[in-house]
């Protein structure tokens, strides 16, 4: 069983880091050996462009560069998007239904055996056979 990193650890690196050579220490040791879901990079590429200054834009990058170069990245193929569907449409039956971004990040981990590490618990643990380590501080 592997670690995927949530795009929540990743985001916490970012805030908390104020220098891009910072923030790239911070994820070799956070994701190094991890694995991250496809959709991650879409999610922090979103915030890359989003950014308010140049300053900041560029240290995102850095972060999505370095967590590309120490984590392995696991693609959406289509045992994932089916995955992604039962998960679906079971948390629908249920009424507790998660964002479509969350939903693809827990079947590629759940399809791959791997534990999610996250700050959002809340809704990582409405999934059933997801093993989820909870990431926030305290």
């Amino acid at each position: 069983m592997g670690r995927l990193i949530d795009t929540t650890e990743v985001i916490a690196v970012e805030r908390r880091t104020t220098s891009p050579a910072d923030a790239a220490t911070q994820i070799a040791l956070l994701a190094s050996g991890a694995f991250i879901a496809a959709i991650q990079v879409a999610e922090l590429a979103l915030g890359m462009h989003l950014a308010d200054s140049p300053a900041r834009a560029t240290h995102r990058r850095t972060v999505l560069n370095e967590l590309l170069r120490v984590a392995t990245l696991i693609p959406l193929g289509e045992i994932e998007a089916r995955e992604v569907a039962r998960l679906q449409a079971l948390l629908r039956r249920m009424g507790t239904p998660i964002g479509d971004r969350d939903l693809q990040i827990a079947a590629t981990a759940l399809v791959h055996g791997h534990e999610v590490v996250t700050r959002n618990v809340k809704d990582f643990a409405k999934i059933p056979g997801l093993i989820v380590i909870d990431a926030a501080p305290g």
